[in-house]
């Protein structure tokens, strides 16, 4: 890994995001962080975020540090913000929760909890699949973990998936995507023209 400081933790939804968002980082040769339930063998839900932002790891940035020892942490009682670069990305699919969606997506479900400054909310409407399916990069019906692997494996340009899924009404993850590229030595000097 070129950056040896992680300043990236995802929460996925389920072993999807979690195959799609490591192709992704080791593209950009960067370290991420990666929270699941079971290694994504259970779902978590838009509607279970505001109970785990409400409870440990997510309580403060030394709690943080010590679940994901690999995240940058500056300590010392003289430092403000022991995380100054930190970026939580959940990554989750919509399926059909409305009565969430719009207090997720714009970030209100996480401002009164203490690390909710660091939040990028991801969303695949209604799902990862979909969006991957309209961006051109096949149809996930079944063995959906090897289907993402295949998808993973197929991914060799980052600037070309970001410029898919920024053209994409039912996503935001170009965000992660270009998050990763701006920390990625490889991709410096190459950014300007998709900001």
């Amino acid at each position: 890994m070129s950056d040896k400081r992680n300043r990236t933790l995802v929460i996925a939804h389920g072993k999807s995001e979690i195959e799609l968002c490591k192709a992704i980082a080791r593209l950009a040769d960067i370290g991420i962080e990666i929270d699941s339930n079971d290694s994504g063998g259970r779902t978590i839900t838009m509607s279970s975020l505001p109970g785990r932002f409400g409870s440990k790891p997510y309580t403060s940035e030394l709690a943080l540090s010590k679940k994901f020892e690999r995240l940058e942490y500056f300590g010392g009682n003289r430092v403000v913000e022991h995380m100054p670069n930190l970026r939580i990305f959940p990554v989750m699919d919509i399926d059909g929760d409305h009565e969430n969606r719009l207090r997720y997506i714009t970030g209100e479900m996480f401002k009164a909890f203490p690390l909710g400054r660091y939040v990028t909310p991801i969303y695949n409407d209604d799902n990862l699949d979909q969006v991957m399916e309209s961006i051109g990069y096949g149809q996930v019906v079944s063995k959906k973990i090897k289907t993402y692997r295949k998808i993973s494996d197929g991914i060799t340009d980052l600037m070309d998936l970001y410029s898919r899924l920024k053209q994409c009404e039912n996503t935001n993850l170009e965000e992660f995507v270009l998050h990763c590229m701006s920390h990625s030595p490889i991709f410096q000097g190459h950014l300007d023209r998709i900001k």
